[in-house]
């Protein structure tokens, strides 16, 4: 009975071995740019489940290849931390396909970084920055006597370091001075983009200001055209055109996306809500969300600003166009005589472009100017005829002015000019001024003698 229980137990261990996966383990600690030796590697079998992925199950298939990362003791070798089979050995050899082995010298000797490291490159210039290359891999340390140290844990005072960059920056890198450059050391893990206040050092000059007229427009087959104002590593900033009656599909973009409406109206639909939309409409649309658009009546212009530069990509491959039509730039403020919308017009927002205009009366209208039906100024009367001199003595008592009950002149016609001032303090009465009808003599002053005929 307990030979048959030893016999049963051995065949389940057979049973289990045989459903066990081969897997190829690194004997011991494996520097980059090394060729895998076969006493370096080892086999164990490990449950189906518990294998990890892109690892090996004969040593056949490692013994021979170069070490691009380094291997830890008894740990799975994984196919990403080898070259392909018949790369040649050496720093070269441990390159990611499309970069380059550029030395750079420290400005001091240093400890770090090592290899594996991941730096970022950064220029210096005076009190400003720019970065030349970012998550930078450190592939070696070398030391004052040339040696190359290519394992992360062996420590030493580094003259330069070996690091691989891409080929469209690797010459940046080989002509940056040592007192020029700062290496900036990530921590294990962190690809995150750099600081967005720190710019590229190969970024293109950007015009700081610049008036949309000096700015080319794209046109899509659509009709959809846009305006390029301005575009950093950071963000995107243009102009939308879209004809009466257009569309945009409906489409995703890989970033935030803020529209604000100058004209136009129409309707949005962001996710499965859609929205109307008129001028001073602001819109934000949340990265990777479906987005389209349907325009009314009236030629859409809107501002586009993007939370990075990708999405506006598309727009590279559409022709140049022609500067838009008047009726498609920006309103300007009517003009004074413009009437405003009145009760029963549409005020879902048109009339944002109605702005108050203060207007001065005109000091000089002219005719048919359409100033006020107002008299006009009067114009400068000349001087009456002298009245003719009185006959009487001289010792005679001067005449007092006329009483005040003497019938006044009629008045004169709204064409003809104003009744001229009274005449001087004469002996005589003074004439009166010629009127339609002649008016009575006043009767003469008690006590005055009266001129012959």
């Amino acid at each position: 009975m307990y030979s048959l229980i030893l016999a049963l137990f051995a065949l389940h261990n057979v049973a289990r071995a045989q459903e066990l996966d081969a897997v190829v383990f690194a004997a011991e600690h494996v520097p980059a740019g090394v060729v895998l030796r076969r006493s370096q590697v080892y086999t164990a079998r490990l449950a189906p489940d518990h294998v990890p992925p892109h690892t090996f199950a004969d040593v056949r298939a490692v013994v021979g290849r170069l070490v691009t990362e380094p291997l830890l003791p008894h740990a799975p070798i994984r196919e990403e931390r080898l070259a392909p089979p018949g790369t040649a050995p050496g720093l070269a050899g441990t390159l990611t396909p499309g970069h380059d082995l550029v030395r750079m010298s420290l400005a001091s000797p240093s400890d770090w970084p090592r290899a594996g490291d991941r730096v970022d490159i950064v220029q210096l210039r005076g009190e400003d920055a720019c970065y030349v290359e970012g998550v930078v891999e450190v592939v070696a340390g070398e030391l004052a006597d040339g040696t190359l140290i290519t394992d992360h844990h062996t420590a030493g005072s580094f003259s330069a370091i070996h690091v691989s960059v891409p080929h469209a920056t690797a010459g940046q890198v080989v002509s940056l001075k040592p007192s020029e450059t700062a290496l900036v050391l990530r921590n294990p893990g962190d690809l995150a983009p750099l600081d967005p206040g720190l710019a590229r050092c190969d970024m293109p000059p950007q015009e700081i200001v610049i008036h949309e007229s000096d700015i080319d427009l794209r046109i899509a087959r659509s009709g959809l055209r846009t305006q390029e104002l301005a575009r950093g590593e950071n963000a995107y900033v243009g102009r939308l055109i879209l004809p009466p009656g257009g569309r945009i599909p409906p489409h995703r973009d890989t970033t935030e996306e803020y529209l604000y409406v100058i004209q136009g109206e129409g309707t949005i639909t962001i996710g499965q809500t859609s929205h109307y939309v008129s001028p001073g409409t602001m819109i934000y649309v949340p990265p990777r969300v479906k987005v389209s658009y349907v325009n009314g009546a009236r030629s859409l212009i809107a501002l586009q600003v993007f939370a990075g530069p990708e999405p506006a990509d598309q727009f590279e491959g559409w022709r140049a166009a022609a500067p838009p039509p008047s009726n498609d730039r920006p309103p300007q403020p009517p003009a004074p005589q413009s009437a405003s919308s009145g009760p029963g017009d549409d005020d879902r927002g048109t009339a944002v472009f109605e702005w108050p205009v203060a207007v001065s009366p005109d000091p000089d209208p002219g005719p048919g100017d359409g100033a006020p039906a107002s008299a006009p100024p009067p114009a400068p009367a000349s001087a009456p005829p002298p009245a003719p001199a009185a006959s009487a003595p001289a010792a005679s008592a001067p005449a007092p002015p006329a009483p005040a009950a003497s019938a006044p002149a009629p008045p004169a016609p709204a064409a003809s000019a104003p009744a001229p001032p009274p005449a001087p303090a004469a002996s005589a009465p003074a004439a009166s001024a010629p009127a339609p009808a002649p008016a009575p003599a006043p009767p003469p002053a008690p006590g005055a003698s009266a001129a012959p005929p």
